[in-house]
């Protein structure tokens, strides 16, 4: 493998792992958090559509 090949594979799993582990949990918070926050309080919060929409 050249260098060129390690390295994007390196930046591939990095990527992921990011992905993985920290966007697609705080997605699954943030949405648990909206619903909770919806249906038994009647007050959604305000900026997460927006965040919502930037993951997505």
């Amino acid at each position: 493998m050249t260098a060129l090949d390690r390295w994007s594979q390196r930046a591939s799993r990095w990527l992921y792992n990011i992905g993985v582990y920290g966007a697609l949990p705080t997605l699954l918070a943030l949405v648990t958090l909206e619903v909770v926050l919806r249906y038994l309080f009647n007050a959604p919060l305000q900026w997460s559509e927006m965040l919502m929409d930037c993951y997505c």
